[in-house]
């Protein structure tokens, strides 16, 4: 493996749909409060998402795949399991990446969870508050032919977290699972950090036990740049490095 660096966790990050790191993670601060942290982050652009040289995905496997190989990059290059952190969109890549690779994996945090596959019902026709706001997204960075794709792939094969649930639980070394009171498209974050403990998938070590957070006057969009969230979750990732060091 690549030599270690010296920070005290490396974070890696998965933004949402039709949106990329930087609207995500770079201008709303999250960035530079995991580097004020102390953890090194690192915040790659979906395939067909910002700048990416990749087109959007044609199945959700051929995304998840693109993930682990940024996993393992990651992982190689930190010398050990890595931090994920996901929003909305990316909270379900980390997810799936909690469950392909639990070794490469030290903690997940989870933030504007989907309560279902709303690029599924977008796929589906469905015309609901959800999908509309989808489509929003999609007019106002003029990339519905772009993510035409990835749509696709969601209908082909939605990811419904209350079946993942069911199936597999939390996702192993869930730590924080946060959204905004006036969130419609999320889910409850506290229903993950419940199903962790009564799977006991919550950490691969029980020096941590995960929080839930729901920050009041937020919806899916104006979550992002709430300090209370980036507050809860440097506390969070602190919380997994001092149990990874004692």
């Amino acid at each position: 493996m690549g030599g270690s660096d010296q920070t005290r966790g490396r974070a890696l990050l998965f933004h949402g749909f039709a949106s990329d790191a930087e609207q995500t993670f770079g201008r709303p601060g999250w960035i530079r409060s995991l580097e004020r942290a102390g953890w090194t982050p690192t915040a790659p652009d979906l395939p067909g998402h910002g700048s990416s040289a990749l087109p959007a995905s044609e199945s959700r496997a051929e995304l998840d795949e693109w993930a682990l190989q940024q996993l393992r990059r990651t992982a190689e290059h930190h010398g050990g399991p890595v931090d994920l952190v996901g929003y909305s969109l990316g909270s379900t890549v980390a997810w799936t990446l909690a469950l392909a690779e639990p070794s490469l994996v030290r903690s997940v945090s989870a933030a504007g969870v989907p309560a279902e596959d709303h690029l599924a019902a977008l796929a589906r026709g469905e015309n609901t508050p959800e999908t509309r706001f989808l489509e929003g997204l999609l007019e106002a960075q003029g990339a519905a032919e772009r993510l035409a794709p990835l749509i696709r792939a969601a209908g082909a094969t939605p990811f419904e977290v209350r079946q993942v649930l069911e199936k597999h639980g939390a996702p192993a070394g869930l730590v924080f699972a946060a959204r905004g009171s006036d969130d419609s498209l999320a889910l409850d974050p506290q229903v993950l950090v419940d199903a962790a403990a009564v799977s006991g998938t919550a950490a691969p070590t029980p020096a941590w036990t995960p929080v839930s957070l729901t920050v009041e006057g937020r919806d899916h969009v104006s979550l992002l740049p709430s300090g209370e969230v980036r507050r809860g979750l440097t506390s969070a990732l602190e919380r997994v490095a001092a149990a990874d060091h004692s």
